[in-house]
C-alpha cells in the first residue's frame, strides 16, 4: 500500500472535525487563557474606539490600550463586533470608524448580528461561533469536492496558518473561504456525479460572501464563466443573482444614509495591485538613487 493510500484511508470527515476541534478549541482558549479567559480579548477592543463607543462595547470587555493615534492597537475584529452590533438598530452606526469603507461589507455582522437579541455578548458570541462553524464547514466541503485519490488534501486547510489567523483575529477572510466552499460543495454537485436538484441553495453563501468581502468576485466571475460556457443557465442564474444583495445593500446606503463606497475598495478588485505598486516604488527608488553624500 503506497503512502498515499495509507493518508485516504485515515483522513475521513468525523476524524477531520475531531482534528479541527482540538486544533482551533485549544488555540481558542489558549489565547483567552491570557486574559482570564474572556473571549471579547479575542476581538481585540482598541481602547481609542470603546470611548466613542461604550454603550455598545460588552461590560468587561478588555481593552487595548496605546497607538491611540492608529487606533489603540485594536484590529479588525473590533469594526466587525461595532457593525454587528448595530446591523439590527435602526438609524445608528459606531462612532469612529468610515462608513463608506466597512458599511458595504456587512456579510459578517449580518451572519453575528443575529445573536445581538442576546445582547452585545451575545454578538461576542455569534462572531466566534460563526468562525468555529464556517471554517468547519469549508474543510468538510472541500474534502467533499475532492476526488477520492486526492481528499488528503484537505488536511492543508486543516493545517492552514492563514485561516488560522484570521480566526485569531476575526477577521473575514476565513468567513468568505468556508462560504464559497461551501456554495461550491453544492454548486459542483452535477461534476461530483452528485443530484444537482439543491444546486440553487449556493445561491445562499455566495451572496454572503460578496456581501462579507468584495473579493469573493474572484471565485464567483470563473464559476459563472464555467457554467455559462456550458450553456448550464439554471446555475448561470444563479452566480448572477447571487450578487443581487450586495448591490442592493450599496443601493440602499447610498439613497437611505448618503454613502457612497470608499474609493479604497476597488484595490481588492485590482488583480496584481500590490505587484503593481511596489515594482513602481521600487523603480522610483532606483531612479533617485545617488552614490553622492547628501552633505555636498
Amino acid at each position: 500500500m503506497s503512502w498515499q493510500s495509507r493518508i485516504i484511508t485515515l483522513i475521513t470527515p468525523v476524524k477531520l472535525s475531531i482534528a479541527f476541534l482540538i486544533i482551533y478549541f485549544g488555540v481558542f482558549l489558549a489565547f483567552i487563557a491570557r486574559y482570564d479567559f474572556n473571549p471579547t480579548s479575542l476581538i481585540r477592543f482598541g481602547h481609542y474606539y470603546i470611548e466613542q463607543n461604550e454603550e455598545l462595547t460588552p461590560s468587561g470587555a478588555i481593552r487595548f490600550h496605546g497607538n491611540e493615534a492608529n487606533g489603540g492597537n485594536g484590529y479588525d475584529g473590533q469594526i466587525f463586533y461595532y457593525y454587528a452590533r448595530t446591523m439590527f438598530i435602526p438609524g445608528v452606526w459606531p462612532d469612529g470608524f468610515s462608513n463608506a469603507y466597512r458599511a458595504p461589507r456587512a456579510g459578517y455582522p449580518l451572519i453575528a448580528g443575529v445573536f445581538s437579541i442576546f445582547g452585545s455578548h451575545g454578538v461576542v458570541a455569534g462572531m466566534i461561533a460563526s468562525q468555529f462553524m464556517l471554517i468547519l464547514a469549508g474543510i468538510l466541503s472541500i474534502y467533499y469536492l475532492l476526488p477520492d485519490h486526492k481528499k488528503y488534501l484537505s488536511i492543508f486547510l486543516l493545517f492552514s496558518p492563514f485561516q488560522l489567523q484570521s480566526f485569531l483575529v476575526l477577521t473575514s477572510d476565513s468567513i468568505v473561504a468556508g462560504l464559497i466552499l461551501c456554495g461550491a460543495a453544492v454548486f459542483f454537485a452535477r461534476e461530483l456525479g452528485r443530484s444537482e436538484k439543491y444546486a440553487p441553495l449556493a445561491w445562499f453563501p455566495f451572496a454572503l460572501a460578496v456581501l462579507t468581502k468584495e473579493s469573493s468576485l474572484f471565485f464567483l466571475f470563473p464559476f459563472g464563466l464555467y457554467v455559462f460556457f456550458k450553456k448550464d443557465w439554471k446555475r448561470s442564474f444563479v452566480v448572477l443573482c447571487s450578487l443581487i444583495p450586495f448591490f442592493a445593500w450599496q443601493f440602499y446606503l447610498r439613497e437611505a444614509h448618503g454613502m457612497i463606497p470608499a474609493g479604497v475598495l476597488k484595490i481588492f478588485l485590482s488583480p496584481l495591485d500590490g505587484v503593481i505598486g511596489t515594482m513602481k516604488e521600487l523603480f522610483f527608488y532606483l531612479a533617485t538613487f545617488s552614490l553622492k553624500p547628501s552633505f555636498l
